[in-house]
């Protein structure tokens, strides 16, 4: 599969004119989706240890890559029940995901 990937992202690097496009591995789409997932469950390590299917913490560590908060626009919210869905509406939040009845939300900073 990597193989396939290398020379897709090559081909598409040398139509485009963007040999930036060399330097993305494979697997920086699988520590993007680990840090996104982080982030929106409210930095869960348990969360992302599960949805990438490790059976050790220490393999999801590799795969976040943590900012810093200076580069944060927006904290992610977790919305339960009602109440708290109407409080994130209330603040302008934005509704981001709808998992299992949990509702995250992102609000601006």
């Amino acid at each position: 599969m990597s193989e396939n990937y290398r020379k897709t992202r090559n081909r598409i690097a040398k139509k485009y004119n963007k040999p930036e496009l060399k330097q993305i591995q494979l697997y920086d789409f699988r520590r993007f989706k680990a840090t996104k997932a982080y982030r929106l469950s409210g930095n869960s390590l348990i969360h992302v240890k599960e949805l990438l299917g490790h059976k050790d913490i220490r393999q999801t560590e590799h795969y976040i890559s943590v900012l810093g908060e200076a580069e944060l626009t927006w904290t992610p919210i977790k919305a339960v029940t009602d109440e708290e869905k109407a409080k994130c509406i209330a603040e302008d939040c934005i509704l981001v995901a709808n998992d299992n009845g949990n509702f995250w939300f992102k609000k601006p900073m």
